[in-house]
């Protein structure tokens, strides 16, 4: 086979269409679901990438990938400030907890190059075509992450080049980017205001002025009301945080403080994520005024900023990159440190500024517990950090499925690694066993308050009865094959998983299928567009309606959402869950793998997974009642609500309280 057309998505699809004469003696290989379904619709011959990979190797390899990520920017960083003459105490773990963003990015390089070099592998073509934006110089892997939209393989071309001897011919195609998204807010002060029509803008410019001018009397208030307990929110308000604030004790203020993007580095790539810092509004949630504070404006130090940039590069040309970052015969390390340059370079000056707007936040509002939805960014770890010097607790709260239960949430390189208490959904949820961050936070089973409020409502409600099997499928999220792929499942597999199941499900006249895939990726799955263009198959899509409502308004649900976050819902609603999940793909811990075999029909394999939709068309109710009878107790307690003695807001308010009422040391981590 001489030439070989990797196609990315429906636009790339479309030009293959349109330019039959440039593809007539190609082999055509559809690298997502996106341009699989595309390439079916248009009649084009073509083969999707999962005839040649899969991203098990991905999943296996993880923790390898994550150590091995995490020594590269650790010396990385060792030898920056170890030959920074201006470097301070202070600077330590500047670069290295940037681990979660950077180690998500290598994971999308890590999968495209995979599928990339196992269909080479197979086909062996002298030619390679694949498309790039004409807006771009060279060939970009575009990406729906938010904070790095694209990412550079240079590096990765010029090995399969030398490998494999072939040549990529680099097509470039005048369409909008794939994955366009909105940019955060930013917010680095009043100057915002200047956007809105001129009348709206000087009224509030006005208002922010006077508002402006009683940050002094807000803050002699908190710190002279004595009686006043306070609990600072950081990163924004998750639902979990939002029912437990709700039921706080009154003697209880909630302020929250959130993130902003660095508007003077919106120039670098991937500057949405690696550079944020705080917004300086602090918000009440609960109990007196919201206020402002001034932090400044980061400002970028030169001088600092090219000195940084030479040592960056003398380290990069000491290092024998081909021997670090190895995926098989292909090394990654010089395309994952153009991602890592930018927060190398400019992390000190970022670090210490942000370290400067804490201490100010901290002085100023004198917190007593500090809360955190997620210890994501940099600038959450500085907070944690500075929070443990002054003997001020950081608590972290699971909001979500996956914690505590699968391999690779990498909840342990953040909110686990950093704060000194995690709450927890209950007894099951445990550390993993290996682990680049020391275990810090001390684990506190609460159960899941958004969810035990979620129920309650729906325990009044009678349920309903009809002559058809009501059935929901969730789907997964669909990034392209981009992101997530250690614990995701390789997207053109799902989709031809997808068309089997829909076959079935689809065409029978007592099933009642609604389709629930995620609003925001429904345009990459494929499987939507399948349905609209097919007559034949009766299938529902709802990307509207509340998920708690069509749980309870089905008979049964389906799901090959790969976080557990889905499986917990379906199972605490009532509802019989047919779940595929393949534990060589999504690795489960060991103790979780018997609970969830007893909590529903779970399916490791896709015929597993076929099987049990035809057990669903074949015997309808009787199968559905069938799963019904599953014991579902245990699982519940373990995994989503912890004990029926009473409600999980009870459980984590009462923990608070004892934590800031009562200073019981006796919650305190044994090292605090």
């Amino acid at each position: 086979m001489s030439h070989l057309w990797f196609v990315e998505n429906r636009a790339q699809a479309e030009w293959i269409r349109d330019c039959p004469q440039e593809v007539a003696s190609c082999h055509v290989v559809a690298q997502t679901a996106e341009a699989l379904q595309a390439l079916e619709e248009f009649g084009v011959n073509h083969v999707a990438v999962a005839e040649y990979a899969d991203t098990r190797l991905i999943a296996d390899q993880s923790k390898k990938f994550q150590s091995e990520c995490f020594a590269l920017i650790n010396e990385v960083e060792d030898y920056i400030l170890s030959n920074y003459d201006d470097v301070g105490k202070s600077d330590a773990g500047y670069l290295t907890t940037h681990i979660y963003w950077i180690y998500h990015a290598m994971i999308i390089l890590a999968t495209r190059a995979h599928l990339w070099q196992e269909t080479i592998r197979a086909c062996r073509p002298s030619t390679v075509s694949i498309f790039k934006s004409v807006t771009d110089e060279n060939y970009l892997l575009q990406t729906p992450l938010l904070w790095h939209s694209s990412f550079s393989m240079d590096n990765i071309l010029r090995q399969f080049e030398s490998l494999y001897s072939l040549h990529f011919d680099v097509r470039s195609l005048n369409v909008l980017k794939p994955y366009s998204s909105s940019k955060l807010f930013v917010k680095p002060s009043l100057s915002y205001l200047s956007m809105l029509p001129s009348r709206a803008g000087k009224y509030l410019v006005r208002k922010s002025i006077d508002y402006s001018s009683k940050i002094a009397f807000y803050i002699d208030h908190l710190k002279s009301n004595g009686e006043t307990l306070k609990v600072f929110l950081i990163g924004g308000v998750n639902d979990e945080w939002r029912t437990v604030i709700s039921k706080l004790n009154k003697k209880i203020s909630v302020y929250s403080l959130l993130w902003a993007n660095n508007s003077f580095l919106t120039n670098e790539r991937g500057f949405q994520g690696w550079s944020s810092i705080y917004d300086d509004s602090i918000i009440s949630i609960k109990g007196f005024s919201s206020f402002d504070l001034d932090f400044g404006q980061y400002n970028l130090d030169e001088r600092q900023i090219n000195i940084i940039a030479d040592l960056y590069d003398q380290w990069t040309s000491r290092v024998d990159s081909t021997s670090l970052l190895k995926f098989g015969n292909v090394s990654l390390t010089e395309d994952v440190l153009d991602i890592v340059r930018p927060l190398a370079t400019y992390g000190i000056s970022l670090s210490r500024y942000i370290d400067s707007a804490v201490s100010d936040l901290l002085d100023l509002g004198d917190p007593d517990v500090v809360c955190f939805q997620g210890v994501i960014h940099m600038a959450d770890k500085r907070m944690v950090s500075a929070c443990r010097k002054r003997g001020i607790p950081t608590v972290g709260i699971q909001h979500g499925g996956s914690v505590g239960t699968h391999e690779n949430s990498k909840i342990d390189i953040n909110d686990i690694g950093w704060c000194d208490y995690y709450l927890t959904y209950g007894d099951g949820i445990r550390n993993s066993d290996v682990s680049i961050i020391p275990k810090r936070a001390k684990l506190i089973p609460v159960g899941s308050p958004s969810i035990d409020k979620r129920l309650r409502p729906l325990v009044k409600r009678q349920p309903m009865h009809t002559k058809y099997v009501r059935v929901l499928w969730i789907t997964d999220k669909s990034y392209g094959n981009t992101i997530g792929h250690d614990s995701r499942m390789e997207e053109t597999s799902r989709y031809l998983l997808h068309k089997r199941c829909l076959d079935m499900l689809g065409k029978c006249p007592d099933v009642k299928l609604t389709l629930r895939p995620f609003k925001s990726t429904e345009g990459m799955l494929g499987t939507t567009r399948l349905i609209n263009n097919d007559p034949n198959l009766d299938v529902n899509i709802d990307t509207f309606s509340r998920l708690d409502d069509l749980i309870y308004k089905h008979d049964i649900v389906i799901t090959d959402n790969t976080a557990s976050t889905v499986w917990n819902e379906a199972i605490v609603f009532g509802k019989p869950l047919i779940l595929f999940c393949d534990p060589k793909q999504t690795v489960l811990m060991n103790h979780f793998v018997s609970d969830l075999e007893r909590a529903c029909c779970w399916c490791r394999t896709e015929n597993e997974f076929i099987d049990a939709v035809k057990m669903l068309v074949t015997e309808g109710f009787q199968y559905v009642n069938k799963l019904s009878q599953i014991d579902t107790a245990d699982y519940i307690k373990k995994y989503i609500l912890h004990s029926d003695n009473c409600r999980p807001v009870d459980r984590a308010t009462s923990f608070l309280d004892r934590l800031m009422l009562d200073q019981d040391s006796s919650v305190m981590p044994k090292d605090c």
